[in-house]
């Protein structure tokens, strides 16, 4: 088990405070994930050889631990180069996995005086319960400086996950109860082809219907599945246009969501939402 920071949007914070995500995907990258147990980078040959078109999902590790995980053939660049195909296949590893704790990373902001100040030497203490904190997701700044997630320290988190389950998948594999506890939220009608109002037998998960971009219809004119297209959305808002079609690998992480700082939890703590 490991503790590791974790970055959310505005939108998907305000979802972990109000208890209605439980789930969030993240790309399987040189970042994200082990290659035969190394961290690599992009660069690496380790990386560069693999062949993720071909990969398939394993459940288990080679010593029957439950560990799932992508047995992706590989082939080294330079092999490759000489006309040589893949030879090995190679084990990749979400670095997440159950029992992890993650502490939240979200916009935030402390007081204009404190402009130009490192947060280590805002708190040098490093104590979680600092005064003074406004989160963007939630709070009025008027006029304070906002800080980006990725420069929250530690100490100024206020929410913490317990690391539940971690699936490997592609990301098109959502199921409609996924798209749910991924946060989003849920409508009783949404927009048939012609741009009728159409009653669903359950709630969509919704933030709001997609319209498209360049005056084009939303994701309902190519037959998709109605919460996998409002997903699809919210992923290429993420991530670029076209990025959901691409259907990457993911890695599929379930959790308990702690309304705390991990500093301030029991050293075992694995309760949830409280």
């Amino acid at each position: 088990m490991a503790d590791r920071p974790i970055i959310f949007s505005g939108p998907m914070v305000r979802a972990l405070l109000a208890g209605t995500k439980t789930q969030t995907r993240r790309l399987i990258t040189p970042g994200t994930c082990t290659v035969l147990g190394n961290r690599v980078t992009a660069k690496s040959p380790a990386w560069v050889g693999l062949k993720f078109d071909r990969a398939e999902v394993r459940t288990t590790s080679p010593t029957g631990v439950p560990r799932p995980h992508l047995a992706v053939p590989f082939v080294h660049p330079a092999d490759e180069a000489r006309g040589m195909a893949a030879d090995a296949v190679y084990r990749v590893d979400p670095v997440i996995e159950a029992g992890d704790r993650l502490w939240v990373r979200e916009t935030w902001a402390v007081g204009n005086i404190y402009d130009g100040v490192p947060p280590s030497r805002i708190n040098p203490t490093g104590k979680p319960g600092w005064c003074g904190i406004r989160y963007a997701a939630t709070d009025e700044r008027l006029g304070i400086r906002d800080r980006p997630s990725i420069h929250m320290p530690r100490w100024a988190s206020r929410l913490t996950l317990t690391v539940t389950e971690v699936r490997v998948q592609r990301l098109q594999d959502i199921s409609d109860d996924d798209c749910f506890a991924e946060g989003l939220e849920k409508l009783d009608v949404t927009l048939g082809r012609n741009g009728e109002v159409v009653p669903l037998k359950q709630p969509m998960a919704a933030n709001e219907w997609p319209q498209g971009r360049d005056g084009e219809r939303g994701y309902a004119q190519d037959g998709w599945d109605m919460p996998q297209c409002v997903y699809a959305d919210l992923w290429e808002s993420l991530h670029g246009r076209g990025s959901w079609k691409v259907n990457p690998w993911v890695a599929a992480i379930s959790f308990r969501v702690i309304l705390a700082n991990i500093d301030s939890l029991p050293e075992q703590q694995a309760g949830g939402l409280a």
